[in-house]
């Protein structure tokens, strides 16, 4: 379950590859659309507008056949349908195709080309295909070569063509605002699964998705670091469990700001820790600097200083002999309790 929702994860986040999925599927139902239309073109004789519909279809699946190769190439499959459309939409206007009636489909322009392109984009598009049928309309030289749709239809298809664009912005408008509130809730549940709510670092899951690492992993070693708060219980029962709270969520602040950019930290139970080091050379210097910090930070809960010391047990593994995670998780956690037993507020480390 988790590698499909991996899977979903990386398709929804990729902005660019949802884009052309969905510019895919356009150009495929369009060219499906306009193959139909010239099976029809060809019964009922309509031969010029065969060849429009016919090679509007095969334009289709030219710019379907242009997203496999590059982005450029994408793009350019994305303004050469601008053109089709704009060539095939105009013809429509112009010549009404059969009794008039292919105009009608110029109003699943404004659908079609805020989806597809967006809103400044798909604006300029509706745009100039308005400018058209006005033109078509209404320009004395170029109602000579339009055919004659009649006053009345004159008159009420651009307002309709309008009408159609603006419903088309609204359903746009919500399409957008519910994707948004979607990716905020996705992220939000995204985080609830794989982050520790009091202290920010990681939980149990997303250790266990780290521990399949890499076979290209940059450094030469690795660095596992098990700790956990010295005599938490005696905190939690002298001061009560929100100033327990209270240390393990400055405690998660301070593990954060401590280790590497590229180091990861875990809380693996109530007052255990652990952090992933993919450079096992900084892994000791690091750990120890932790240890320090926490000695020497502050702890001020309700007016009380409470001091807060760390156990800790490292282990370095070289990478050339790849280890299997719970075995090092053992092993960190052995010399955790080897600090424990040497006093606490110590570092244990072991190489090998």
């Amino acid at each position: 379950m988790k590698k499909y929702l991996e899977k979903f994860n990386i398709l929804v986040n990729d902005s660019r590859m949802f884009t052309v999925v969905r510019r895919r599927v356009v150009y495929v139902v369009f060219a499906f659309i306009a193959l139909v239309m010239s099976v029809l073109n060809i019964i009922t004789g309509q031969k010029l507008l065969l060849c429009f519909t016919a090679a509007f279809s095969f334009l289709c699946m030219i710019d379907f056949l242009l997203t496999f190769f590059s982005e450029k190439a994408e793009k350019l499959a994305a303004v050469l349908f601008i053109l089709e459309i704009l060539v095939l939409f105009s013809y429509f206007i112009f010549t009404g195709g059969t009794e008039g009636f292919s105009i009608i489909w110029v109003i699943l322009l404004p659908t079609i080309g805020l989806s597809f392109f967006g809103f400044k984009q798909g604006t300029i598009l509706c745009a100039s295909i308005l400018i058209i049928i006005l033109a078509a309309f209404n320009v004395p030289w170029l109602k000579g070569i339009c055919v004659d749709y009649g006053q009345t239809f004159r008159l009420r298809f651009p307002f309709v063509f309008v009408s159609s664009y603006i419903v088309s912005l609204f359903l746009e408008y919500m399409r957008h605002l519910t994707a948004r509130e979607l990716d905020e809730a996705k992220k939000k549940y995204e985080r609830l699964y794989n982050h520790d709510q009091l202290t920010g670092l990681y939980n149990r899951y997303e250790m266990d998705r780290c521990s399949e690492f890499p076979e290209d992993l940059d450094n030469d070693s690795l660095g596992f670091l098990s700790f956990d708060i010295d005599l938490f219980k005696n905190i939690n029962d002298t001061y009560g469990h929100l100033a327990g709270d209270y240390i393990l969520k400055e405690l998660g602040k301070i593990v954060l700001e401590t280790i590497p950019g590229n180091a990861k930290a875990f809380r693996t139970g109530g007052e255990e820790f652990f952090v992933l080091y993919y450079d096992g050379e900084k892994a000791e210097k690091n750990a120890e600097l932790l240890r320090k910090t926490i000695e020497n930070y502050y702890f001020v809960f309700d007016g009380t200083q409470i001091k807060v010391t760390i156990s800790l047990g490292l282990i370095i593994v070289n990478t050339d002999s790849m280890p299997v995670f719970d075995q090092v998780f053992g092993a960190a956690d052995n010399l955790l309790y080897d600090a424990k037993q040497s006093g606490r507020n110590c570092l244990k480390v072991y190489r090998r």
